[in-house]
C-alpha cells in the first residue's frame, strides 16, 4: 500500500508520453495529407494565356506564333483541342484561312463525331480510345464550328460552310428560370439544387423524382434549339450559294424568330444587292474564373464589355471617297458575353465536380476523429479518421473548377453585307463611338462570275488611336492578291517592294525593270528556299506558316485580301530585308549592273 503511489507516479509520464507520441504523429500525418491536398489542388496544369496585348492591336501573326511556340500535341492533354482551336481562330483573324486547314479539321472531327448525345446536345469533354477530350463549353463549340463555317466560306467550299454551320445548331439543356425573379437560373443555382436533393436523399426526405443530384443533372433540363443566330445567317448564306433558297430562307426566318432586333440586316441578306459580306469581330471573350466553396462553380467574367453599339460601314471608290449609296450600320447579331453567362450555353462538368461541402466536412470530421481515436489509443479511430480525411481531400482536390477556355474569341460579331464591283474600291469599318476600332479594307477585288465572297474581319480593341497601318488605305508593296503597285517591279529581298512568289510572270517584270534576263524564275525560287523562306503553306508540319517575311517571319504566303492581316502586312512600310544566305547574296550581286550601286526599285515613292 506504501509503494502503490509511487507505482503510479512512474506510470503516468509512461502514458504521457505514449500519447504525446500519438499526437506528434497524428499531426505529422495532418501535415502530410494537407500536403498532398495542397499539391492535389496545385497540379492542375495552368493554362497559358495568349498574348492579349498583341490581339487587340491586330498583331495576330505574332499572337499565333507564340500559341503555336507552346501547343501540346499529346492528345491526352485538355490543351490538345483548345489549342488548335485558338492556332484557327488566329489564323482567320491573320487573313489566313487556307492555313487553318489542318488544325480546324482535327477541331471539327472531334466536335463533330465525339461526345454528341442522342437529343442533338453537346458534353464538355469526352473520352474517345482512351483518350479524355476537352471540348470546352457548349458556347465555344459552337463559335468553332461557326468559325470553321466562315473559314470553308472564305474558300469557296460552301458545301462544307454549310455543313459545319449546321452542326453549330446543336441543341442546348436549358433549367428554366427561377421562378421569384423571372429571370434565367445561372448554374450556381443549379449546382444548389444539386445539392438539395443529394442532402434530402440522405435525410429520407422525397425530393420528387430525382434519385440524386446527379440524377437532376441528367434529366432535370428540357432540350431546346439553339439560339445562335449568326450559325443561321452563314447556314442561310451558304444555302443560297448551293441553290437551295428555300432552305436559305427558312433559316433566316429562323434567326429573326429568335432575334427580332436584327431583322432589317436579315431582309437585307435575303433581298440586297451585294456580292459581299463581311463576318466582323470586335474585343475580347470573357474569361473563365473559379468561384464559390472551394473555387468549385466557374464563371465567365466581360473582359470588354457588352453594349448595343452598332458597326459603321462604308465603300469608298479608288480614289477614297465614300460612295453615297453604300453606308450601312448593322446590330450586334452575337454576344459571346450574353451567351457565356446563359446556363445553356455552358457544361455541367463543373457542377458535377462541386463536391466542396461534402469535402470540406469529411476532411474536419476525420480530422476529429483521428485526435480523438490518438487520446484514447485507438487505432482503429486514429486510421478510419485518416481514411476520410484522404477521402475529403481527394473530393476536394478533384473539384476546383478547370478555368481554360478560349481566350481568342471575340466580343461581338457583326454581318455586313457590301458590294464592290470595281478594283481598289476600300470598305471603312468602325463600331460606332469607337474611333481606335477604325479599319479601312483594303485587297478586295470584285468576286468573279457574281459568286458571293465572305471574310471575316478582326478589328483592333478601339481604345486611343487606331495604328497607322489601319487608316492607311494604302498598299505599299506588289503582291500576289491585287498585283503590283505603281513603280518598278524588283523583289523586295534584293531591295524593292514586290513580295510576291517567284512566278514566271513577277521574274517577266523584273526582267522588264532591269534585271538580268538570265536568272529565271527557278533560280530565284532556289535562292529563296536556300534562305530559309516558306512558299506554301502544304510543308509537312500541318501547321499555319509563322509571320510574313515583312514582319521579320520566313513566309511569303500573304493574306487574303480584305482581311486585317492584309491591311497590316502591306498597309505600312516595313525595314528593308537583311540578306541571310550565301546564295541570295551571290544572286544579289549579279543581279545590281556595275554601274549601279542599288536596284531601280528603291526610287519608288513612299
Amino acid at each position: 500500500m506504501v509503494n502503490a503511489p509511487t507505482i503510479h507516479a512512474q506510470a503516468a509520464p509512461a502514458a504521457v508520453a505514449t500519447a504525446t507520441a500519438r499526437r506528434v504523429s497524428i499531426i505529422l500525418l495532418l501535415g502530410l495529407l494537407l500536403g498532398l491536398l495542397l499539391s492535389a489542388a496545385g497540379c492542375q496544369d495552368r493554362m497559358r494565356m495568349a498574348p492579349t496585348h498583341l490581339i487587340e492591336q491586330g498583331e495576330h501573326a505574332q499572337a499565333r506564333e507564340q500559341v503555336m511556340r507552346h501547343m501540346t500535341h499529346d492528345p491526352s492533354k485538355r490543351q490538345y483541342l483548345l489549342d488548335r482551336m485558338r492556332i484557327g481562330v488566329l489564323a482567320m483573324a491573320d487573313g489566313q484561312p487556307r492555313a487553318a486547314d489542318v488544325v480546324f479539321g482535327e477541331v471539327f472531327d472531334v466536335l463533330r463525331t465525339l461526345g454528341i448525345n442522342e437529343d442533338r446536345t453537346v458534353a464538355a469533354a469526352v473520352f474517345h480510345e482512351g483518350v479524355k477530350f476537352w471540348k470546352g463549353e457548349p458556347f465555344e463549340q459552337a463559335l468553332a464550328l461557326w468559325y470553321i463555317s466562315a473559314q470553308q466560306a472564305m474558300l469557296g467550299r460552301w458545301d462544307n460552310a454549310r455543313a459545319a454551320a449546321g452542326n453549330s445548331l446543336f441543341r442546348l439543356h436549358d433549367f428554366g428560370r427561377d421562378p421569384a425573379t423571372g429571370q434565367r437560373i445561372d448554374t450556381a443555382a443549379i449546382a444548389r439544387r444539386a445539392a438539395e436533393i443529394e442532402r434530402a436523399r440522405r435525410e429520407g426526405r422525397e425530393v420528387g423524382p430525382y434519385d440524386d443530384g446527379d440524377d437532376f443533372l441528367n434529366t432535370g433540363y428540357a432540350v431546346v434549339e439553339s439560339n445562335f443566330t449568326l450559325g443561321y445567317i452563314t447556314h442561310a448564306l451558304a444555302s443560297y450559294q448551293l441553290g437551295r433558297d428555300r432552305e436559305g430562307e427558312d433559316y433566316l426566318a429562323a434567326a429573326a424568330e429568335i432575334d427580332p432586333h436584327i431583322r432589317p440586316l436579315l431582309r437585307e441578306l435575303r433581298d440586297g444587292d451585294y456580292n459581299t459580306v463581311l463576318m466582323v469581330g470586335y474585343g475580347m471573350g470573357p474569361r473563365k474564373v473559379a468561384y464559390g466553396p472551394g473555387n468549385a462553380l466557374a464563371r465567365f467574367d466581360p473582359r470588354t464589355a457588352s453594349d448595343g453599339r452598332p458597326l459603321l460601314a462604308a465603300v469608298r471608290d479608288q480614289g477614297g471617297q465614300p460612295i453615297a449609296d453604300r453606308r450601312v450600320a448593322v446590330p450586334v447579331v452575337a454576344d459571346v458575353n450574353r451567351m457565356a453567362a446563359d446556363h445553356r450555353w455552358n457544361n455541367l462538368e463543373d457542377v458535377r465536380l462541386a463536391k466542396n461541402a461534402v469535402g470540406d466536412l469529411l476532411i474536419v470530421g476525420g480530422a476529429t476523429a483521428a485526435v480523438i481515436g490518438a487520446d484514447h489509443g485507438s487505432d482503429v479511430a486514429v486510421f478510419a479518421g485518416l481514411g476520410a480525411m484522404a477521402l475529403g481531400a481527394m473530393a476536394k482536390a478533384g473539384s476546383h473548377a478547370d478555368t481554360r477556355f478560349c481566350d481568342v474569341m471575340p466580343q461581338r460579331l457583326y454581318v455586313v453585307p457590301v458590294k464592290i464591283d470595281q478594283p481598289g474600291q476600300t470598305v471603312e469599318l468602325q463600331v460606332q463611338g469607337l474611333p481606335g476600332s477604325r479599319l479601312i479594307l483594303t485587297g478586295l477585288m470584285p468576286p468573279a462570275n457574281g459568286a458571293l465572297q465572305l471574310r471575316y474581319v478582326k478589328l483592333n480593341s478601339g481604345r486611343g488611336s487606331p495604328p497607322q497601318w489601319a487608316v492607311s488605305g494604302r498598299i505599299y508593296y506588289s503582291n500576289d492578291i491585287t498585283g503590283a503597285v505603281p513603280g518598278p517591279q524588283w523583289p523586295w529581298l534584293l531591295g524593292g517592294n514586290d513580295v510576291r512568289l517567284p512566278t514566271p510572270r513577277a521574274v517577266e517584270d523584273y526582267h522588264r525593270d532591269g534585271m538580268t534576263r538570265d536568272v529565271t524564275y527557278v533560280e530565284l525560287e532556289n535562292a529563296y528556299r536556300a534562305e530559309g523562306l516558306r512558299l506554301a503553306v502544304e510543308d509537312g508540319t500541318g501547321l499555319p506558316p509563322g509571320r510574313h517575311v515583312l514582319e521579320g517571319g520566313d513566309s511569303l504566303i500573304p493574306p487574303m485580301g480584305g482581311t486585317t492581316g492584309f491591311v497590316r502586312l502591306f498597309g505600312q512600310v516595313h525595314p528593308p530585308y537583311r540578306i541571310q544566305g550565301a546564295e541570295l547574296r551571290r544572286l544579289e550581286r549579279r543581279l545590281i549592273p556595275p554601274d549601279r550601286s542599288e536596284p531601280p526599285a528603291v526610287h519608288r515613292s513612299r
